[in-house]
């Protein structure tokens, strides 16, 4: 078996800010944020991860690995929800 990736690593952010507010038992929260991902997947020698399968002479192009790949991710997350206690103090 040929190994695609020798090493890889990552630096991950995250942030959120949020509004919580409440009454009583319940409480309610909404959250904005976001996230960043960069990383590097280093290849130990070129690897081919797809090669054309229909066999005729306009195959798909082959997608090969031959040095370091660099990956960014930056995405938007938010999330609301509503908690309730239930019992008392």
């Amino acid at each position: 078996m040929t190994d695609y990736a020798q090493q890889a690593g990552y630096t991950y952010y995250n942030v959120h800010l949020g509004l919580e507010f409440g009454r009583g038992n319940v409480t309610g929260f909404l959250h904005a944020g976001g996230s960043y991902v960069d990383g590097t997947v280093r290849t130990p020698k070129p690897v081919t991860i797809a090669t054309g399968t229909t066999g005729s002479s306009i195959d798909p192009a082959e997608l090969i690995l031959a040095q370091d790949a660099k990956i960014r991710v930056f995405t938007m997350s938010a999330k609301a929800g509503l908690i309730v206690f239930f019992g008392g103090p």
